[in-house]
């Protein structure tokens, strides 16, 4: 019977300009992120993305299957 890990990155951007450098930069941290999560195995399943009022989230479903 396979065994199915499944986690989630979460990433939150900001809309107010002066917040332009450190999306940057968590966008830069989800890149590396699902980068290591794919070098242990796991697959980018989905990615939702979530406008608000102060922001976007961007979630990010990945999972592994083992054996």
């Amino acid at each position: 019977m396979n065994t199915v890990s499944i986690v989630t990155i979460t990433t939150v951007l900001s809309v107010h300009a002066d917040g332009h450098t450190a999306n940057m930069r968590r966008l830069a941290d989800r890149a590396m992120d699902l980068a290591d999560h794919a070098r242990h195995g796991y697959q980018l399943v989905s990615t939702g993305i979530i406008p608000g009022e102060e922001g976007t989230t961007i979630v990010d479903t990945l999972q592994k299957v083992e054996a």
